[in-house]
This record gives C-alpha cells, structure tokens and sequence, in this order.
C-alpha cells in the first residue's frame, strides 16, 4: 500500500514530538500490554523505513520542499510589477521587492 498522507521526514518529526513528551523516555514499547514509549516501537520504526523505500522509488507523497528564488526569477517578477499599470500598488510592491 502506497503512502498517501505524509513523507518520512514528516513521519519523523511527528515522532520526535511525540517522544518528547513521553514520561518514561527510557522504556521501550510494550506490544502485549501497550505501554511504554510507543515511538520506541518496531512497528513505527518499520513504517518509516517502509515509507522511505517508496520515496526512493518515487512513489511516494510528493515533496513540497520550498527552493530559493532564482536571480531571473526575481528579475521578471521585478519586471511584472514595475510594468502593472496601478500606481499605489506598483510603488508600494516594488519597493518590498527590492529591499528583500
């Protein structure tokens, strides 16, 4: 079954949290009587593998990791802005830019 919802990285933030907060930090999980530190669990730990290996192959969640704007980019969005025909907002964006 593909992962559908969140990627490996999101997975191990939720478990570092997660474990944060636990009281008995040291315990390790419990599958009989369900107690302990349930981020310690080798079913936790297999699922973030196993989301791993369909990332790799692609076929995972896509990322929606941010890029820094490239220097043309900002060049034509200058450009797009300086030529936009509203005074106010032409001065008042442009300027924000710029200053960035």
């Amino acid at each position: 079954m593909k992962p559908t919802h969140a990627r490996s990285s999101t997975l191990e933030f939720y478990k570092k949290a997660i474990s944060s907060f636990m009281p008995r930090l040291t315990i390790p999980w419990d599958n009989v009587r369900h107690e302990g530190n349930p981020t310690r669990s080798e079913a936790v730990n297999q699922l973030i593998k196993t989301v791993k290996r369909f990332e790799v192959r692609r076929e995972g969640v896509l990322s929606s990791a941010r890029r820094p704007i490239e220097y043309d980019e900002f060049r034509d969005l200058l450009t797009l802005v300086r030529n936009d025909g509203k005074q106010t907002q032409h001065y008042k964006t442009s300027s924000v830019f710029t200053l960035q």
